[in-house]
């Protein structure tokens, strides 16, 4: 059975806020009576109260599983043993197991985590000994996902996706990355357009096409807030530096910067980050003619817009910079999971 994921927007939800740690055999904790391999070495383990054996429920007991050869009967202390009183018995309980670092904690049932596609890179990767061409993208992203309550699939750009692939998805975060195919807007390369990626090209772009004819949520993140709008009709800026007359969006290779953002009242991205961002961004282009499905939700100081959406229709938004760049703000991330978990419920009826 799939529940509503729901949560206010404007409030990040904790990672831990909506889960339960559960046992080995995935019962929630407060349930399951731990057993010997639960139990912390001691050399002197405290008593606990009295097990009243008289309100023992024997036919709970599962004598068949009962591990025999656990029981160390030369261990037994006789002594605890209260003859005068044969329905009490004062066992020596160990204390219980901390949970091991680092282990998220299972979501209960009664929540559904939406699956959310992440368009990844294919580019040639060192790490140990190994020198080879990887699927890859900065785990930012996934980590983000996770933490606002979604499952994060990793989406190789292989050939065209597959109309089933969307059979198995609730939603779709548009990545950043490489500069898009200027061919794409009908626009001649600038000579600082470089680094094209055609196979991440045909596969995103069609992978959004699928997911607009099937009303699925979409997040679309710097280099995929451009592919948006060069999809629906928009074009681009190709190097701010030659517009602007700086470098304020892009100072330091391999860096994020931060960049005060100022939000359109009314719009999603406002109720949903407030009406002042401090963004992360790495970008030299920049959204020139917006596509006419779209409009300008968020403006840099200098003019550059930052944010676009849909007025009608889908949870569609997408941003010039990196919410998964700054690890204290999962708004975003969250109000694209709440919209995948309700789409992921309302096609599964």
């Amino acid at each position: 059975m799939r529940h509503r994921w729901s949560w206010t927007p404007s409030t990040p939800p904790s990672p831990t806020g909506s889960v339960c740690v559960a046992s080995n055999d995935s019962e929630p904790s407060g349930g399951a009576v731990p057993g010997p391999e639960d139990a912390a070495p001691q050399s002197a383990a405290p008593q606990s109260a009295a097990l009243d054996v008289a309100a023992l429920d024997v036919a709970a007991l599962d004598v068949a599983a009962l591990d025999v050869a656990a029981l160390d009967v030369a261990a037994l202390d006789v002594a605890a043993l209260d003859v005068a009183a044969p329905q009490t018995f004062a066992p020596s309980v160990a204390a219980p197991v901390a949970a091991a670092p680092n282990v998220p904690a299972l979501v209960p049932d009664s929540v559904y985590r939406p699956i959310i596609g992440l368009p990844t890179y294919a580019e040639r990767a060192r790490f140990g000994s190994w020198d080879i061409d990887c699927t890859l993208l900065p785990r930012g992203y996934a980590d983000l996902v996770h933490e606002a309550g979604g499952i994060p699939v990793l989406l190789p750009p292989i050939g065209v996706p597959a109309p089933g692939l969307l059979d198995r998805l609730d939603g779709i975060v548009l990545t950043g990355g490489a500069d898009i195919d200027p061919a794409r807007y009908a626009a001649a390369a600038d000579p600082a357009t470089r680094g094209l990626r055609p196979d991440r090209d045909g596969f995103e772009f069609e992978l959004f096409a699928l997911a607009r004819a099937r009303s699925m949520p979409v997040l679309a993140i710097c280099r995929g807030l451009q592919l948006v709008n060069v999809a629906l009709g928009g074009t681009l800026l190709q190097h701010l530096p030659d517009v602007l007359g700086h470098t304020g969006h892009n100072p330091t290779p391999g860096a994020f910067t931060k960049t005060l953002v100022a939000t359109t009242a009314g719009s999603a991205v406002a109720a949903i980050a407030g009406l002042e961002v401090t963004a992360h961004c790495h970008h030299h282009q920049a959204i020139d003619r917006l596509a006419e499905e779209l409009f300008a939700s968020a403006y840099s100081v200098d003019g550059i817009i930052e944010a676009v959406e849909t007025r009608t229709g889908p949870f569609l938004v997408g941003v010039q910079w990196h919410p998964e760049a700054d690890a204290t703000d999962h708004r975003l991330m969250a109000a694209l999971v709440t919209a995948a978990a309700t789409y992921g419920e309302e096609r599964d009826r």
